[in-house]
């Protein structure tokens, strides 16, 4: 939920400023290149969610504490955007979390992958810097990642040999200090995914533990179907 991220962002915060950036990259619908329009609309959508985040950051604070909030949302949905030099200054050390929306695992995590962003989100990590996400945030924190199915396969084909978009190499991955000996899959029961996350479990060379995460509710928002 806000409450809880909120709540750890505001235990690591890095001095006097609880500094969290929200990365909205799952929004877009292709991470090599998107049209204006959509640019616009993703940061208008994204924005609510900022705002959602900076009132879960205010509520938590301590009482008589001298802690502020910065939350900043990340302009970043291509592969452009990521190798901006503009966009990788909002990645200072002082960064106590950066959070993670929802939409498609596969697009946001193409618009940073080989990238200065990626590169950075690592370094800060290993600085302890908390990395948190969403629905299709939340499938990022996987190594090997669920992309999505194949074209031509629905959700009562998971099981099929052939149906799954793994992102398992080195040039394809989820967030490379993320879970690595797990495989994680979100919207679990709600969207029918056991057939999936078996799929990828029981495959020679892959990780034999599975994670399926639910959204708990309207608290924790979602965009998009992966």
């Amino acid at each position: 939920t806000y409450t809880a991220m909120a709540q750890h962002a505001v235990a690591n915060a890095k001095g006097d400023v609880v500094h969290i950036l929200v990365l909205a990259s799952p929004y877009s619908t292709d991470f090599n290149s998107i049209s204006e329009g959509e640019r616009s609309q993703n940061l208008k959508d994204a924005e609510e969610r900022r705002l959602q985040t900076d009132g879960a950051c205010q509520r938590n604070l301590p009482e008589g504490s001298t802690l502020t909030c910065k939350v900043e949302l990340l302009p970043i949905f291509t592969q452009e955007d990521s190798n901006n030099p503009d966009n990788l200054a909002y990645f200072t050390d002082d960064v106590s979390m950066i959070f993670i929306l929802g939409g498609d695992q596969e697009t946001g995590m193409g618009a940073i992958i080989n990238t200065p962003v990626e590169e950075r989100i690592n370094q800060l990590h290993e600085m302890g810097t908390i990395i948190a996400g969403t629905s299709a945030g939340a499938a990022m924190q996987s190594k090997i990642m669920i992309a999505s199915l194949n074209i031509g396969y629905a959700t009562d084909d998971g099981l099929q040999a052939g149906a799954l978009k793994l992102w398992d190499t080195e040039e394809k991955h989820g967030l490379s200090f993320s879970i690595q000996n797990a495989v994680l899959d979100q919207h679990f029961f709600q969207r029918a995914r056991m057939g999936r996350l078996v799929n990828v479990i029981t495959q020679p060379g892959m990780p034999h533990v599975g994670v399926g995460v639910d959204a708990a509710g309207d608290d924790v928002p979602a965009r998009g179907v992966d």
